[in-house]
């Protein structure tokens, strides 16, 4: 199976699922029905962010610590660009998250402040870091944006 957009969720309404999602289900599906030689992660090949590959094609020769990876997703934009040698600016109100840092906002008694906004990205950053479930980031440290942004517009 070949997995070309390794997003999760979508950022709408209900977050829907986006390919990486089938593909976890393909692997899961096969590591559980059956016997094989082969691990399941060799029969799915995911391409985009956060493999390496995309990031190869983006960036060519360019030195990456000059490239600023910019999306919402952590599990994949953000993981992808850090993992590239990127900069990376999160985009936190118009993407998959922004339902998580409302939540936080609403759990401070958020009265506008620039301080609680960051602290609500700061603790949806940190239940992102503590997961265990299967994510794209695990193994390769905590992930942490070089940026944070409340919104992003051409």
């Amino acid at each position: 199976m070949i997995v070309c957009n390794p997003d999760k969720v979508r950022p709408d309404k209900g977050l829907p699922p986006m390919p990486g999602a089938i593909g976890d289900s393909y692997e899961s599906f096969l590591d559980h029905n059956f016997d094989s030689k082969k691990d399941s992660k060799d029969l799915v090949k995911r391409i985009g962010k956060p493999f390496l590959e995309v990031y190869a094609l983006a960036i060519g020769d360019t030195d990456p610590t000059n490239a600023v990876m910019v999306g919402d997703a952590l599990e994949t934009d953000i993981t992808g660009g850090e993992l590239a040698g990127c900069k990376t600016c999160w985009i936190v109100k118009d993407g998959i998250h922004s339902e998580a840092i409302e939540v936080a906002n609403d759990n401070q008694k958020n009265n506008g402040s620039l301080l609680l906004f960051e602290k609500s990205c700061l603790k949806v950053l940190e239940e992102f870091n503590e997961q265990k479930k299967v994510r794209y980031h695990l193994g390769h440290g905590v992930i942490k944006p070089s940026y944070i942004l409340p919104h992003f517009q051409w």
